[in-house]
């Protein structure tokens, strides 16, 4: 098979994947886009976390917060708790790496806050868990 084939397919894939996906996400996802614009208009911020190569989708998020989107505008407060490899890494060695981000949200959230929590493979990680509990404590 050459490369045009795979990619391709990979590309009707993804396509029927979203196409299908739609009357599933798109209420969750209005409630959540409700929800972190609620919290930054009420000057409070999105704390973002993921796991493995969800980790990197988190820091893209945030840094698209940070940043700008598809247009122009004010910077958004916005922190992802997957990119400090030195707090990771203490928090790891001290407290184990199911806690690496319920630790970050004990230290670092507030009320009104919101934790997004990226889980594209739903392996459901204690860490992510763990989190979650932790941002419905404060």
């Amino acid at each position: 098979m050459d490369h045009y084939q795979i990619i391709s397919g990979s590309f009707q894939a993804a396509i029927e994947s979203i196409a299908m996906s739609v009357d599933d996400l798109a209420e969750p996802l209005s409630h959540a886009t409700d929800l972190m614009s609620g919290a930054l208009l009420q000057d409070h911020k999105i704390l973002c976390c993921g796991d493995g190569a969800d980790a990197a989708l988190a820091s893209l998020f945030t840094s698209n917060l940070l940043g700008h989107f598809a247009r122009e505008r004010p910077a958004l407060p916005a922190l992802c708790l997957s990119t400090d490899s030195a707090s990771l890494t203490a928090i790891g060695t001290g407290y184990g790496m199911d806690d690496i981000f319920s630790r970050q949200v004990r230290a670092l959230g507030q009320a009104g806050d919101v934790l997004f929590c990226i889980d594209s493979a739903l392996a459901h990680g204690v860490s992510l868990q763990r989190a979650a509990q932790a941002a419905g404590e404060r």
